[in-house]
């Protein structure tokens, strides 16, 4: 059984160059064939991402634990690299799922 941890993140809005430093759930199960971060909504405003999410946007279901929700995919729309107290990694261009719903998962 996979065991959830939070890592600091740092996110930037690829389009508005917005910038956040967030704790983010890892080893939810939570899966993709892509980077993705999901993210709540409060968090895309911060970014800039919502309520406009572009029309590049797609409206999706989402399954989660407590059901079926609305959400969007913003395409390669943020910038994200894990931070610790020494170093940072690499930068990752990934797809942003906002769901109104949730804290930030990766």
């Amino acid at each position: 059984m996979l065991t959830p941890l939070r890592v600091k993140l740092r996110i930037r809005a690829r389009h508005s160059g917005k910038e956040v430093t967030v704790k983010a759930l890892v080893n939810t199960g939570f899966t993709s064939d892509f980077p993705e971060i999901a993210i709540p909504a409060s968090l895309a405003q911060d970014l800039r991402l919502w309520p406009k999410p572009g029309e590049e946007a797609v409206m999706v279901s989402l399954e989660t634990g407590g059901g079926v929700v609305e959400g969007y995919i913003i395409p390669q729309a943020v910038i994200v690299q894990v931070v610790t107290e020494d170093q940072m990694s690499r930068e990752v261009v990934a797809n942003t799922l906002i769901n109104p719903y949730i804290e930030v998962i990766i």
